[in-house]
């Protein structure tokens, strides 16, 4: 086969990408035998062990055997409990809400959060140029700030604070109003049967609406829970940041990313922690306003390096952190 002619089907690529290759290369066009396979089947498309799909501005092809293990899917995993159980009747819970000039939504999305179920909201505002500050305390939140601009410095700054309130759960929310926050009981209610330690809304199985998740978020979303089944054996669905989680085996996570990587290593570290995930089914909508990450394509490059490069680093680390 000459280097100019365009391969015809996945198998092809068998013969020039070698055994358990993990290949990232610019967008397909610069690879000129790869470019036909994503052009027609794109994504993702699997022939045997091969599997090839577009990840952002990057063409990725993975070429692996199956797990050594049978993998384990989130809703059954229950390899470590929580010390504590959280008694049904009055638990404690805290939802954290990182915003970065949100001020268009942020109102909306603590008004719809049910009261009934929540001891103190926190809006964490991470160096919002706009209102957001104002309309989230107008609107009954506890605000804090966090100057150095992060999700994930923002996320720390709030469970820093709930370590003075010590609740018995913490909620993660985002401030664009894309979640749907009276869904939160379907994330408690297994934490509070003492079925899970860590729960998931799922955008995947949920009501999405059309247009609410970018191709490029969708393909990320894809390859991130593909390599964490791979490596770790356990199926998740989703990187969505609504979650819900024991304030307890939280704090044991020792979370430490800052900025797009948070919500992956908190799912990593919750399977090598051994505590026990599901996911549920959430609803999601188009978000007020433009998002800071797949809106632009440098926010798209930037969380695909950084999802991919935490993924890898924990995988080098082996079971030990």
């Amino acid at each position: 086969m000459s280097d100019k002619e365009p391969l015809r089907s996945p198998s092809e690529a068998l013969d020039i990408i070698p055994e358990n290759i993990l290949l990232i290369a610019p967008a397909p066009g610069k690879i000129r035998r790869i470019d036909p396979i994503f052009k027609r089947y794109a994504p993702p498309v699997s022939q045997g062990r091969l599997t090839c799909f577009i990840f952002s501005r990057f063409a990725v092809v993975l070429h692996a055997q199956p797990p050594a293990r049978p993998l384990r899917d989130p809703s059954t995993t229950k390899t470590m409990t929580s010390d504590a159980t959280i008694e049904t009747k009055d638990p404690r819970v805290l939802v954290i809400i990182p915003a970065f000039n949100e001020a268009r939504a942020i109102g909306r999305v603590i008004r719809d959060i049910p009261g009934d179920q929540v001891e103190e909201i926190i809006v964490v505002n991470n160096a919002s140029t706009d209102e957001t500050e104002r309309h989230a305390r107008a609107a009954g939140a506890t605000v804090l700030r966090e100057d150095r601009k992060g999700y994930g410095w923002a996320c720390l700054r709030g469970i820093e604070y709930a370590r003075s309130r010590q609740p018995d759960i913490i909620v993660f929310l985002d401030g664009d109003h894309s979640d749907y926050p009276g869904e939160m009981p379907r994330l408690l209610a297994p934490i509070l049967r003492d079925e899970a330690d860590f729960v998931i809304g799922s955008r995947m199985t949920g009501d999405r609406e059309p247009g609410a998740m970018l191709p490029q978020a969708l393909i990320g979303n894809y390859v991130a829970c593909s390599l964490i089944r791979w490596i770790w054996g356990v199926r998740f669905t989703d990187l969505g940041p609504f979650r819900a989680i024991r304030f307890e085996a939280l704090e044991k996570l020792a979370m430490q990313d800052k900025t797009f990587g948070w919500t992956v290593e908190m799912q990593i570290k919750a399977v090598r922690a051994g505590l026990r995930c599901r996911e549920t089914p959430v609803s999601y909508r188009r978000r007020v306003g433009v998002s800071k990450v797949t809106g632009s394509v440098s926010g798209t490059i930037k969380a695909s390096v950084k999802i991919l490069w935490t993924i890898g680093k924990f995988a080098f680390q082996g079971s030990s952190d």
